[in-house]
């Protein structure tokens, strides 16, 4: 049985990355459920085939693509309701895609299309979904989106962690998967699997070899590997237990809240000075600057006095990955910054300084 509700979602999430002049493609045969199927381009200009299933009583068998667009305006026109929808294709002098609701007939111009087979999806690994998910997550902010070196827009999933990486910043963490496991996902399938609400389905079921593939409840999204070799992100990840010459905890949310304010004179670039608290401070290059502190609790700090620079949002972003009280900040004898939650054996994000004109 297919609502308004279900169907517009559904359509939000096959064309969250497609342009309005592009074509979705609506099939149903008996006795399969209707699909909804889009391509989208991904950053490295790779097809990526996204493809809906929605459960319903509908009796008519028809396959016939519509703009974006014009899918769009017919669902904006229908109310909100549970009434339940008959879609159905008319043919005559042109041809319509029908929906009907209740007493309410919305029609559209559709196109028909050559039957689609359905791929038979095997998987090879089945992933907890909730876990996955939250994983995802944490690291995503961290995706690059350089078109001149488009491998980074994929997150690198092995057998015991994620890692994204844009240049400037590294996000990491760990998930359960089988040792073997290996995935390069896409920006947009990571951001669609990131945003679905709870509780979709228990697993994700994925397959790694050509042509990639992952299933999450209703959704299915077919894809191929990048071209090019992920970076060796190891070289930047220090060993366990590593030392570095400053350290502090400080509270999630004071820090969050203070950055927020002082990124309205700059949301690029903040100074970070530490002695007895952490002195935050940003200027526009003009007249107007500002500044703040934040009481800190000290693990480790050399006696000098530090003052370095870094993006605010990747620090913001960090934090709300974070999800815990307070965090550990360190920052190494390269001025890397490494932002640990208080819960975590590892950090999860690191940061890289920006050098300051003299």
């Amino acid at each position: 049985m297919t609502t308004k509700r279900e169907l517009e979602q559904t359509f939000k999430q096959v064309t969250k990355f497609s342009k309005s002049h592009e074509r979705i493609i609506l099939q149903h045969s008996l006795p399969l459920p209707l699909t909804m199927r889009s391509t989208i381009e991904l950053t490295d200009s790779s097809p990526c085939t996204i493809t809906a299933t929605i459960d319903g009583d509908i009796t008519h068998e028809f396959t016939v693509n519509v703009t974006v667009a014009d899918f769009a305006r017919l669902l904006r026109a229908m109310p909100n309701n549970d009434d339940i929808l008959d879609i159905s294709m008319r043919t005559g002098s042109t041809e319509r895609l029908e929906i009907r609701q209740g007493n309410r007939v919305y029609t559209v111009s559709c196109k028909m299309e050559e039957k689609i087979k359905h791929p038979l999806i095997m998987g090879r690994y089945t992933l907890d979904f909730e876990s996955t998910q939250k994983t995802i997550q944490e690291v995503l902010p961290a995706v690059g989106h350089d078109h001149g070196r488009p491998v980074l827009s994929y997150i690198s999933c092995t057998g015991d962690k994620m890692v994204a990486v844009d240049g400037y910043r590294l996000h990491m963490s760990e998930h359960e998967a089988p040792e073997d496991f290996s995935l390069l996902l896409p920006y947009e399938v990571a951001t669609i699997i990131a945003d679905m609400p709870p509780p979709i389905t228990t697993d994700l079921v994925i397959k790694t070899d050509p042509p990639c593939s992952i299933t999450a409840g209703n959704l299915t999204f077919v894809f191929d590997k990048p071209l090019g070799t992920y970076p060796d992100f190891s070289q930047i990840i220090p060993p366990q237990g590593t030392t570095h010459p400053h350290a502090f905890f400080i509270d999630t949310k004071d820090l969050t809240n203070e950055l927020k304010l002082v990124m309205k004179v700059n949301s690029t670039l903040v100074n970070f000075s530490l002695d007895e608290q952490l002195s935050i401070e940003a200027n526009d290059g003009q007249e107007l600057s500002t500044a703040t502190s934040l009481p800190i609790e000290t693990a480790t700090r050399q006696p000098d006095t530090l003052l370095v620079s870094y993006n605010p949002r990747y620090v913001l972003d960090a934090l709300k990955a974070a999800s815990s009280q307070d965090v550990c900040i360190e920052i190494d004898s390269l001025n890397k910054l490494f932002i640990t939650p208080s819960h975590w054996f590892y950090p999860l994000a690191i940061i890289m300084n920006i050098h300051r004109s003299k």
